[in-house]
């Protein structure tokens, strides 16, 4: 009977799915004017100032309300920062800390993410260097203070246009 079960889902595609903004709701959509980023509440947040500021000026764009920072590290490379625009509470993630997508051939590239949706998904390189790094996708869930990497689904770094 298990084996009859595991195989409708494999040939119904549920059983291996990758993960869509859709699981993942945004509990609640913030209204309003974005606290300015609390320089006191982390200790990296001063050294990014100006960055926190300009990108909390924008607005939330990410699980409701919060802003997903880019911090950049060089091409095709960004540093993650998240900015909770009703405190200003900053938080520098650990469990994605950065993403790259220098050599990455296929689109999209780099963090993708919604308003809507705690779901972040990294196409490219998560939390590596780009040498020494996995090529994939990467299906990371914000949990209000950090980063839980759901599944990496590896694949090659396709091939420049000629």
């Amino acid at each position: 009977m298990i084996l009859v079960l595991t195989l409708l889902l494999a040939l119904t595609g549920h059983a291996d799915a990758a993960p869509r903004y859709q699981d993942y709701p945004a509990a609640d959509r913030f209204q309003g004017r974005a606290a300015e980023p609390n320089l006191g509440s982390h200790p990296d947040a001063r050294r990014y100032r100006t960055l926190l500021r300009r990108a909390s000026r924008e607005g939330p764009n990410f699980a409701g309300h919060f802003t997903f920072v880019h911090i950049g590290c060089g091409t095709g490379c960004t540093g993650v920062a998240v900015v909770d625009a009703k405190d200003g509470s900053v938080y520098f993630p650990q469990g994605l800390r950065m993403a790259q997508w220098a050599g990455w051939w296929h689109h999209p590239v780099g963090p993708q993410y919604r308003l809507s949706s705690r779901l972040v998904v990294v196409y490219g390189v998560a939390n590596e260097e780009e040498e020494q790094g996995h090529y994939g996708v990467a299906y990371f869930l914000w949990n209000g203070a950090d980063f839980e990497l759901l599944r990496f689904d590896p694949r090659d770094r396709g091939r420049p246009p000629k």
